[in-house]
């Protein structure tokens, strides 16, 4: 079956984790409408088409004639659009509502004018989470038009002690794992962080990620003056060293999102503390395979960080639950079983 992914960036999100996820194991064609990010590397390492168009926007004509040819030229292809920006240029660019299945259109609180009821008339949707099923339904999607499946991740294996640069080998680790944006909560991280600081100064807290949030909560470290305590390495392509190293895993969020950081974290085998949101109590099961606070309570965090430091066969019980619960629920190849089949329903 002929199958292409449209996908506004590969900066990464959570859409475009699960792109990456998927793409080796479907084989689509995957259509970047951004500019190139590394994130289409690794896909092209997996023998898996990567076409990155640039398009600036519907007036940026030679890429959208581009983006038009390739779908003539594949007229019969079912076209997964991942995110709004990618549905809108699969519309625009011609691809039928009949062959269209759409996956993150929503974000919590957006209202569904008569446009995107248009656009969207007879097209199926692929939701992650809950929240985003009802979305669908709300905006008129019905029955079998909304599958709901269940994010998937392959199983890299569990994560094994390695040392980092930078940081030495008789320091507890707490990790966050971006894109670091203000939502994600990692300011309640930092402010956790020096809590802890104040208790006991051998710890570090490494956020690893890029993002626009990333000036402030740097900005919000100086203040601290807790620069020598709190790591900003940047975006990594390799997650497996920072997860080996860490003690714990922090998903602070303050609303939607971080789904995908926690499950690397608990492919990983290592214990999670999370934000209570909607998304991440999906997740994890509450003192079994993680702990769960309510989000925004920095004094939680922290003692909640701090009873699991100090407590190491209960850290390594959670980590190990964690594994078994992600390699049982979160693997790769029931989503992708799952997509097949709504695939073969669309062609």
């Amino acid at each position: 079956m002929d199958v292409v992914y449209f996908v506004g960036s590969l900066r990464p999100t959570s859409l475009a984790r699960q792109v990456l996820a998927l793409a080796p194991t479907l084989r689509p064609t995957v259509v970047v409408l951004d500019k190139p990010s590394a994130w289409s590397e690794p896909l092209r390492r997996a023998d898996v088409a990567v076409e990155e168009i640039g398009l600036c926007g519907v007036f940026d004509a030679p890429a959208f004639l581009a983006l038009r040819r390739m779908l003539q030229e594949r007229r019969g292809a079912v076209v997964h659009a991942w995110g709004r920006a990618a549905m809108l240029a699969a519309r625009t660019a011609g691809v039928p509502a009949g062959r269209l299945v759409v996956s993150g259109l929503f974000r919590s609180g957006d209202k569904v004018g008569w446009m995107d009821r248009w656009l969207l008339s007879g097209t199926r949707a692929v939701a992650f989470t809950g929240r985003d099923a009802d979305a669908y339904r709300s905006a008129g999607w019905k029955g079998a038009r909304v599958a709901r499946v269940r994010p998937g991740l392959p199983d890299p294996g569990e994560a094994t002690q390695t040392p980092l640069p930078g940081v030495p080998d008789d320091v507890e680790v707490l990790l966050g794992l971006g894109p670091l944006d203000l939502r994600k909560g990692f300011r309640d991280a930092i402010y956790a962080q020096e809590m802890l600081r104040y208790l006991d100064e051998r710890r570090r807290l490494i956020l690893v990620g890029e993002g626009d949030g990333r000036e402030a909560l740097e900005a919000l470290v100086e203040a601290f003056g807790a620069g020598g305590s709190i790591l900003f390495p940047g975006w990594q392509a390799d997650l497996g060293p920072w997860l080996g190293r860490a003690d714990l895993v922090l998903a602070p969020a303050l609303g939607a999102g971080g789904v995908y950081a926690v499950l690397d974290a608990m492919f990983a085998g290592r214990a999670v503390i999370a934000a209570r949101t909607a998304d991440l109590a999906e997740v994890i099961a509450p003192g079994e395979t993680g702990v769960l606070v309510p989000a925004s309570e920095r004094m939680q965090l922290a003692r909640e960080c701090r009873f699991l430091l100090q407590d190491a066969p209960r850290r390594e019980a959670l980590g190990r639950a964690a594994r078994e619960a992600a390699q049982r629920t979160w693997a790769l190849e029931p989503l992708a079983a799952t997509l097949r089949e709504v695939y073969a329903q669309v062609g």
